[in-house]
């Protein structure tokens, strides 16, 4: 008969042999870390939003047991704070240039690149972590105001006579509205924060309930009054919204860029998705990237269609292959793509010119019936597409819209 100790390590094999690796390094995209390189380093820092990135190694226990906890972290900030992780056993010069003596090591940047990295040394846990970068975000461009005639007052003596208000029962300035006042987009905008307001004092400020989100601008003949009615106060609908109202559009809608929700799917898939790049073919779009074509993962696809032959497709399926993404090389069937943009989402040929034109590589995204999500980028590198692709699939490019 065995020793139990013989049995037991056996045993112990077999789970380890059955159990999943849950630490997934490199982190995919889809959950809100973007993995860096010296290529994509700076551009990523290069933001008004703050920025977190660990420094980690795959072999480091520490890291293995802090994966989690980041992956939350990320996804409690999604939108409102950049989270990126640096593989810096590889890249280990990114390491050396910011003094990496042991991991994980987490540094943060109160405002992108515009203020030196800060050393995080408290708690390793999302909750510690969120509180910390949140708490050193600027409030300098955030005026205050107590009830509805300040709140006038600033609006009508503001250079661009527009305002972005936040009317709350609680005293602090929300992060994300702070966030949001740093934003070069919106330099023209005041952003005023009216606190601690009770609901006897609704009907004097206009509003029915707390937090009322809304946009106030003296277009001479009166204060024009805009409500934010997005079904989410997250970083993305709302700035979208400030930014609508400002350049005269009045659009609340949400940005869904990152991961649409799958919708109910009642079709069976026309075919089996490409596990590496392949050349477009005639029905490549329509059997992958439409509403009720495939899924990848469990989400529909970001369809990548490459332009030119200078782009190494295979290297960016290689970075995105634990993403729901899809690569198609149409660098020699041009023709086919331009009769699929018309046939499949109904292009026409000057909106193809124009997609067409100067782009090396076009994404599509399509999440609901009869309607697509689509833009192109200019970049001239691998290196460069591949910061792009991260930065679409973190929801921070803003992807235009074409109903089908």
């Amino acid at each position: 008969m065995a020793p139990k100790s013989f049995i037991a390590a056996l045993v112990l094999i077999c789970v380890l042999l059955l159990t999943p690796s849950v630490y997934g390094f490199p982190f995919s995209k889809e959950s809100g870390v973007t993995e860096l390189t010296p290529a994509t380093f700076s551009s990523f820092i290069d933001t008004h939003k703050p920025v977190v990135i660990l420094f980690y190694a795959p072999w480091c226990g520490h890291c293995k047991n802090f994966h989690p906890e980041y992956e939350k972290f990320a996804r409690l900030v999604k939108g409102s704070i950049r989270v990126g992780a640096v593989n810096a056993d590889t890249h280990s010069s990114l390491g050396q240039q910011f003094s990496v003596r042991g991991f994980p090591t987490i540094k943060y940047w109160s405002s992108g690149k515009n203020n030196a990295p800060v050393d995080y040394n408290n708690q390793r846990s999302a909750g510690a972590l969120q509180q910390t970068v949140l708490g050193d975000v600027s409030q300098a461009r955030v005026k205050k105001a107590s009830g509805k005639d300040e709140l006038e007052s600033i609006v009508r003596s503001a250079p661009h006579k527009k305002a972005a208000v936040l009317i709350s029962s609680k005293t602090k300035v929300p992060a994300l509205f702070s966030i949001a006042s740093l934003s070069p987009k919106l330099k023209d905008i005041i952003f005023v924060f009216v606190g601690g307001v009770t609901a006897d004092k609704y009907a004097e400020l206009g509003v029915s309930t707390s937090p009322t989100i809304l946009f106030i601008e003296d277009g001479g003949e009166g204060l024009k009054r805009t409500v934010f009615k997005g079904k989410e106060i997250a970083y993305d609908p709302i700035a979208r919204f400030f930014l609508d109202c400002a350049t005269n559009g009045t659009s609340t809608e949400e940005t869904d860029n990152a991961a649409p929700a799958a919708e109910p799917e009642h079709n069976e898939p026309k075919a089996n998705p490409p596990l590496a790049p392949e050349a477009l073919a005639k029905n490549s779009l329509r059997d992958f990237c439409t509403h009720s074509s495939v899924k990848v993962n469990g989400k529909i696809p970001l369809c990548v269609i490459g332009l030119q032959r200078t782009i190494d497709l295979n290297a960016l399926h290689d970075t995105f292959s634990r993403d729901s993404v899809l690569f198609f090389d149409a660098s020699g069937s041009l023709g086919e793509l331009k009769t699929a943009l018309k046939d499949d989402f109904s292009f026409t040929d000057g909106e193809i010119d124009k997609l067409l034109e100067k782009n090396t590589v076009v994404v599509f995204r399509s999440s609901k019936k009869n309607l697509v999500r689509y833009t192109g980028d200019a970049a001239g590198t691998t290196a460069e597409i591949n910061d792009f692709l991260q930065h679409v699939l973190n929801g921070e490019v803003r992807l235009l819209k074409k109903t089908l």
